[in-house]
């Protein structure tokens, strides 16, 4: 089952939005779990927003913006607990999870 993605703007961003932002393996924000992407995983989602040029693209300022804006666009998750697994497609092939804060 899906399910919109009908939480606070703290479960997508954090204070340390955009340039503070670290690596996490159970990240606590959306966008938290979008910049600890491996990069296997990175260049598959460039291609999925158009890019001409993956390898460039997922090294600029703009990619994980560009991401966050894309999950905001899709609006989907597959549950509503914890860790949530959020949608980057509509089909559902890349997604993100996030963890509740400790």
């Amino acid at each position: 089952m899906r399910y919109e993605l009908s939480f606070s703007q703290g479960f997508f961003t954090d204070e340390t939005f955009p340039y503070e932002t670290k690596l996490s393996e159970h990240a606590t924000t959306v966008y938290q779990a979008i910049v600890s992407l491996p990069k296997e995983d990175k260049l598959a989602i460039a291609k999925i927003l158009h890019s001409d040029n993956p390898e460039v693209y997922i090294q600029t300022e703009s990619f994980d913006c560009d991401v966050l804006d894309k999950v905001m666009e899709t609006n989907t998750c597959a549950q509503l607990s914890s860790p949530v697994d959020v949608y980057i497609d509509t089909e559902g092939f890349y997604s993100v999870l996030v963890y509740d804060k400790e």
